[in-house]
């Protein structure tokens, strides 16, 4: 399988892209790139922007990794979960810190090539928004009493 096939196929997974058609993802796994990080080593940082791992988006291939508010640990990641899908969108800092609670390796787009990408296609925004604004609805829906 190629790259750019299996990033596609990685990227199929995520709730957030699950709306795209092929071609759509086929542009989005253009401007993905792989990285590692060390066990222990932040891959963001709360309250941080440019210095705690900027406005990205980040998929985990492989490993673990620990996401803290205030020093609190509120959940453990693992293969195929993600994290930072407000950064693509708002540029705002971090809300939590995630650090590597294994080696991990991961998919990471950039907010800026991300931003590019939705200028030149947007009806990739236009998808986007639909599968962030059913997220919206379902955390809305008035939980049923049993």
């Amino acid at each position: 399988m190629s790259s750019l096939a299996r990033k596609v196929d990685n990227l199929r997974s995520v709730e957030l892209f699950r709306a795209l058609s092929p071609s759509q993802l086929q542009k989005v796994a253009r401007v993905v790139d792989e990285v590692e990080f060390h066990a222990g080593r932040d891959i963001v940082r709360e309250r941080q922007y440019r210095d705690g791992g900027g406005a990205s988006f980040f998929l985990i291939l492989e490993g673990k990794a620990d996401v803290t508010v205030r020093g609190k640990r509120l959940a453990r990641l693992k293969d195929g979960d993600s994290f930072g899908e407000m950064s693509l969108l708002d540029d705002k800092p971090r809300s939590a810190t995630v650090t590597a609670a294994t080696d991990v390796v991961l998919y990471r787009i950039r907010s800026l090539d991300f931003q590019r990408l939705v200028k030149t296609e947007p009806a990739i925004a236009v998808a986007l928004l639909k599968s962030l604004a059913g997220k919206l609805r379902a955390t809305e829906q008035p939980r049923r009493r049993s």
